[in-house]
């Protein structure tokens, strides 16, 4: 059986694994990000939604583009704002 601390496990393949100094600050980081970002969701929700809009128009201006189709950001961001309407049939 492998010893880790108070826990002992049954089967090495069910051991808890060591992480290193740096996984775990890097962890440690992940964690603090996550909180602010927690914070900010909840602090500043218009700005998040302004900031989407945009990573929105310029991911789909930028994916246009791939494709040779001259689609500026104002086009995009113009159909997001009122979408053309389809035909009743």
């Amino acid at each position: 059986m492998l010893d880790r601390g108070s826990f002992r496990a049954p089967d090495p393949m069910l051991a808890m694994p060591v992480l290193s100094l740096e996984v775990t600050r890097i962890l440690e980081d992940l964690a603090r990000f996550d909180m602010s970002w927690e914070r900010l969701k909840r602090t500043q929700p218009e700005y998040l939604k302004r900031l989407r809009r945009i990573a929105t128009v310029e991911s789909v201006a930028a994916s246009t583009s791939i494709e040779d189709a001259e689609v500026t950001n104002v086009d995009v961001s113009n159909l997001i704002v009122s979408p053309p309407q389809q035909p009743n049939l």
